[in-house]
């Protein structure tokens, strides 16, 4: 493990700061954002609706994510720092909030409010990490990142059985996501504005990185982070659901295997870190979608807790472990001038993905059900797979996010 961390006890003391309040400010975002699919077996009865009913609720949750794109634009020009912070502040109160909805369409709204002001902000957050930390440890800052939001979440499953007291008792796990607020002191205190690169700056447009030079590194990273997040989305979303009301599993049995099995594949981001920084950020990506894949489908296609148990792990393992690898390979992919635009346009692909996943499970779970349905999605990890095989690597070239394609 002191191997694996080594980067970071190279870091300065206000480097080091910096990971430590992203660490903060990363528990607060995973415990807001993880409500919604924790409590969806509790929300669901509660509103009336069938599985395939709530697949498109949660679809259009995703939908205001995509004003990200516009906030990354502008932090391009006008800076990150105080963007980051005001979504971070609408995100943590937008979960909050939903704890008082009375119907299915304030839910999809409060809800729809949190996931465009969480997305924002986890652009935001990787771009600035990738800004603040030098190259060799950038990976396993953005993997401390990313574990500190699967702690949130798992903080959120650790209070599932509250849900289990009342048919309303779901509602206070989102009125406890108000905790978070206190992330924005700690990230006004010690995250700094990225500087500038010097010299003369060109001003592109919103579109710019969709277009040639930089299209040849766009559009591979904008197909695998949509099927990506279609399938991780889905069987993320529906997890609860098949453990509980599928297979009646108690709550406490659902918390007992997220919070070992998942804990334990949150050694993903470290190990996945560690290896993008030494290994490269390209081969690390792909074995991690596929540890995904067979994960997240051996969820939905076994019964017994132990099976249960191995495949959760399995899913949380690969997934994190590309996350930071993911996160660093598509910031270096593009200089500092478009790199939030980028980011963010390829965010917006993820949340396509996501809305996409969703949308057929609305249109398909109720048909063929959810394990027929996650293995459909699963099929379209191998494409992901294939197409990141077709990207440059940048860990040996920490140059590389700084040379336009015009320059190079």
């Amino acid at each position: 493990m002191r191997r694996v961390l080594a980067p970071l006890l190279d870091l300065s003391r206000a480097e080091r700061f910096i990971v430590l309040a992203f660490w903060v400010v990363g528990v607060a975002q995973g415990f807001a954002q993880s409500h919604a699919a924790n409590t969806l077996p509790f929300t669901r009865v509660t509103f009336g609706l069938t599985e395939g009913e709530m697949a498109g609720v949660m679809a259009l949750t995703r939908i205001g994510a995509f004003s990200a794109i516009l906030v990354s634009f502008v932090s391009d020009r006008s800076g990150r720092r105080n963007l980051f912070v005001a979504t971070l502040a609408i995100m943590v109160a937008a979960a909050g909030a939903t704890g008082w909805v009375v119907d299915a369409e304030q839910f999809t709204i409060a809800q729809g409010i949190m996931r465009a002001a969480s997305t924002a902000a986890g652009v935001l957050g990787v771009v600035m990490l990738a800004e603040l930390l030098p190259p060799g440890s950038r990976a396993i800052g953005m993997g401390i990142y990313a574990a500190a939001a699967s702690l949130g979440a798992g903080l959120s499953v650790l209070l599932l059985p509250l849900a289990e007291a009342g048919p309303e008792e779901w509602r206070i796990l989102f009125q406890y996501a108000l905790i978070g607020l206190i992330a924005i002191p700690v990230a006004l205190r010690w995250i700094p504005e990225p500087e500038k690169p010097s010299g003369p700056r060109r001003r592109y447009a919103i579109w710019r990185p969709l277009a040639s030079p930089y299209a040849a590194h766009f559009w591979p990273l904008a197909a695998s982070s949509l099927l990506f997040a279609a399938f991780t989305t889905t069987q993320v979303t529906f997890a609860s659901e098949r453990l509980i009301n599928d297979l009646g599993y108690a709550a406490s049995v659902i918390v007992l295997i997220s919070l070992t099995g998942g804990t334990l594949g949150g050694l993903g981001y470290f190990i996945g870190g560690h290896l993008a920084d030494t290994r490269g950020r390209r081969i690390v990506t792909m074995v991690g979608f596929a540890i995904a894949a067979v994960g997240g489908v051996g969820l939905y296609w076994t019964e017994t807790l132990p099976l249960l148990w191995v495949s959760v792990f399995l899913a949380a393992f690969g997934a994190f472990a590309a996350a930071p690898a993911t996160s660093a390979h598509r910031n270096e992919l593009f200089p500092t001038q478009i790199r939030a635009s980028a980011v963010a346009w390829l965010a917006g692909f993820t949340v396509t993905g996501t809305i996409g996943g969703l949308w057929v499970g609305n249109r398909a779970i109720d048909d063929i059900g959810l394990p027929m349905t996650v293995l459909l999605l699963g099929a379209g990890m191998l494409i992901a797979i294939a197409v990141t095989a077709a990207l440059p690597e940048t860990k040996a070239h920490p140059e590389f996010a700084e040379e336009t394609p015009e320059t190079a």
